[in-house]
């Protein structure tokens, strides 16, 4: 019986990842094309597009995980002051990292947000799954 849990457990967590993956794909779209239109086409300095278009990004992600990744819709203010925590340090993570990719070492502003998105991907899914959503 315990194996049954077990492979459950795993199963559930294994469904909760493909899911994030696909509401990280729909928030990164946004986010990442957002992030090309005002930069390339309005002319918008790119920490300053990446600022906006994170933000976009943040809202869309928040409720997908919510309501279909981690299935919760109870304590909605409590879920939401978490996950802007962890959104705020991911946040700090991308800028720095985009700097130092793009003004530093003189990356593309997309490859390098490419590569951030890559970089935080699986530690935001653990933390959300761990302290925002956890049961």
């Amino acid at each position: 019986m315990a194996l049954l849990k077990h492979d459950s457990r795993a199963s559930q967590i294994f469904q909760q990842f493909v899911r994030y993956g696909t509401s990280g794909t729909i928030a990164t779209v946004a986010d990442v094309g957002l992030l090309w239109v005002f930069t390339s086409l309005l002319g918008v300095h790119y920490l300053v597009s990446a600022s906006l278009s994170y933000l976009t990004g943040f809202f869309i992600s928040f409720e997908l995980n919510r309501r279909w990744t981690f299935t919760r819709t109870e304590k909605t203010l409590r879920s939401l002051q978490r996950y802007t925590l962890i959104a705020m340090l991911k946040y700090a993570v991308t800028i720095i990292l985009l700097y130092l990719f793009v003004d530093i070492l003189q990356w593309h502003y997309l490859a390098a947000k490419a590569i951030v998105l890559a970089l935080t991907f699986l530690w935001t899914f653990l933390l959300y799954r761990i302290y925002v959503y956890a049961t």
